[in-house]
C-alpha cells in the first residue's frame, strides 16, 4: 500500500524541473522510505543522489541526504551514526538557512535526546525545531511525541495527552 505522503512526493518529484529541486525531493522521499522500513530502497535512493552531486555538492542536497542516512541508521539499528548524521543535517542547514531540513533534524535530535534522557539537550531541540519552521508538520509531529513522551515518562498523564 502507497501512503498519501509517498504519492504527493512521487508526484511532485516527476514535475520538478530543477535538479536541485528534484534531489531534495527525492531525498524526501529516501526519509519517508526509510520511516516505513524500506531501508534499502531509502539506502540505495540516497546512493543515487550521493554519486549524482559527488563532483560538485550542493549543501542543501547534501543535508536532506544527511537527513536521510540518519533516518536509515536510526531505523535499522538505533545507531549513534544516527546522532552524527542529524547533526549534520542539522548545522549545514543552519549554515544555508534551510528551515525545513533544520526544523526536522532538530527534531530528530530532540528524540534521541529523549531515548539518551538527556532532557536539558532535548529542550534545546524541541525549542530550534519549532523556532526553525511554523510550517512543518513532519518536523512537530516528531516534536509533540516527544514531548508527549516525556511527560508520559515522568507519569504526568495529564500532561502527556494533550500532546498525544
Amino acid at each position: 500500500m502507497v501512503s498519501r505522503l509517498l504519492s504527493a512526493l512521487d508526484a511532485r518529484i516527476a514535475r520538478a524541473r530543477d535538479p536541485l529541486k528534484h534531489a531534495c525531493l527525492s531525498a524526501e522521499r529516501a526519509t519517508l522510505l526509510a520511516r516505513q522500513g524500506r531501508l534499502d530502497e531509502a539506502s540505495s535512493e540516497l546512493e543515487r543522489i550521493r554519486a549524482r552531486y559527488a563532483a560538485n555538492p550542493n549543501a542543501v542536497v547534501t543535508a536532506w541526504v544527511c537527513l536521510g542516512e540518519g533516518m536509515v541508521a536510526f531505523y535499522a539499528s538505533l545507531a549513534q551514526s544516527a546522532r552524527d548524521k542529524f547533526m549534520r543535517a542539522h548545522a549545514l542547514s543552519a549554515a544555508v538557512e534551510n528551515h525545513e531540513v533544520r526544523s526536522l533534524s532538530s527534531a530528530w535530535l530532540a528524540h534521541l535526546d529523549y531515548l539518551e534522557q538527556s532532557f536539558e539537550s532535548m529542550t534545546d531541540h524541541l525549542s530550534s525545531a519549532l523556532g526553525a519552521s511554523q510550517d512543518n508538520q513532519l518536523s512537530h509531529e516528531r516534536c509533540s511525541l516527544v514531548v508527549a513522551q516525556a511527560y508520559h515518562w515522568a507519569n504526568r498523564f495529564d500532561l502527556a495527552q494533550p500532546w498525544y
